[in-house]
């Protein structure tokens, strides 16, 4: 591009062959991004949908008494739902998005070990406290969801028994009148 400026003849010329170029590569990297986007939504919106069906038809599968003992019906319900979000979050976008942004990265440092192999080199000292910094986010962002679940749970199960509660009473109002 700068080479284009300098000299003085057939400037205009060059300059729009230039600008085509950027603008044929923004339609491609649109075209690009809407297709993982899209294909990738499509695909975890699949995947959750199989897991919800399965995950109700083990559900219905239990004994009674399971419910009574190993998990009520309420963490159940918010269970199913709250976990398949975060499956189809997981298989979504997401997986695209890993795709893309771990190709760039080490096609920067390709380009960045032929470019200037020192200057590479200083940033290759930066990954390892990035990646450490990462790995705690992530133990503390799994911790507070599992947090999260649970109160899920609890107001799933205290949800449940109001709205039983609330029959009981109307059928018993009911038999009054």
């Amino acid at each position: 591009v700068i080479d284009c400026f300098g000299a003085g003849d057939n400037v205009l010329q060059r300059v729009s062959k230039v600008v085509m170029y950027y603008i044929y590569l923004g339609i491609g990297t649109a075209l690009a991004s809407f297709l993982q986007v899209s294909c990738w939504t499509m695909t975890g919106e699949r995947q959750s949908i199989r897991i919800r069906s399965l995950y109700l038809e083990a559900v219905l599968k239990q004994d009674v008494s399971f419910f009574d003992v190993e998990m009520t019906t309420g963490e159940a319900i918010s269970r199913m739902s709250a976990d398949t979000v975060l499956v189809q979050d997981a298989l979504g976008e997401k997986v695209g998005k890993y795709a893309q942004l771990l190709t760039t990265f080490v096609g920067c440092f390709i380009i960045g070990f032929i470019r200037g192999w020192m200057l590479a080199l200083v940033m290759l000292a930066c990954i390892p406290p990035n990646i450490l910094s990462f790995a705690i986010m992530s133990r503390l962002r799994s911790q507070i969801s599992a947090r999260r679940q649970a109160s899920y749970a609890d107001a799933g199960n205290v949800v449940e028994q109001t709205i039983g509660a609330i029959k009981t009473v109307g059928s018993k109002r009911l038999n009054y009148v």
